[in-house]
């Protein structure tokens, strides 16, 4: 989106607000939902709204849910219907739009304790754990996977990967 578009879509997104309010007006379908938190996110990332500006669109509308707010929504849903695919998608959420992987850990951590053979919850897992610069863990639950699947070479190259990284952390604080 450029900028236009995205004052635009802010625009847009806001008159719905206005006019038909979630409170009212649920929205039911989860990927619905989940765009319209997606779409705020974009177009607030990177639009250059004054804080004035900022303060008179909160005040005239209805502030509508984050995209972090519609998350928390959705995965509790998720976990109660046992959805993994839904889960590892709003983990990589977590991890790529709102920069929080911490959050995202938690709940991978949870679905690799149930299904530790699930090939998405490995990357998403191992991808957390490298945001945060946790390069132990991600070499660990690397290990544990090639355990159960040694022909997989994608897997020992990200381990030796991580394993070099360690190496350079461990290096440069020996330095100090």
């Amino acid at each position: 989106l450029n900028s236009a578009d995205r004052a635009e879509a802010i625009t847009t997104l806001d008159a719905m607000e206005k006019h038909l309010p979630e409170s009212v007006l649920p929205v039911s379908n989860n990927e619905i939902f989940l765009q319209i938190g997606l779409l705020y996110n974009e177009a607030q990332k990177h639009a250059n709204i004054s804080k004035d500006d900022k303060k008179e669109i909160e005040e005239e509308f209805l502030k509508p849910l984050s995209l972090e707010q519609r998350l928390e929504i959705l995965v509790e849903k998720a976990n109660k219907t046992k959805r993994t695919n839904d889960l590892i998608k709003y983990s990589g959420i977590y991890i790529s739009e709102l920069n929080k992987p911490e959050k995202a850990i938690s709940i991978l951590e949870e679905l690799n304790e149930t299904s530790p053979n699930n090939p998405n919850t490995l990357i998403y897992l191992v991808r957390a754990y490298e945001k945060i610069g946790d390069f132990s863990n991600a070499v660990e639950l690397l290990n544990e996977w090639l355990k159960r699947q040694p022909d997989d070479k994608q897997a020992a190259q990200m381990r030796d990967n991580y394993l070099k990284k360690l190496e350079s952390q461990t290096a440069s604080s020996d330095s100090i």
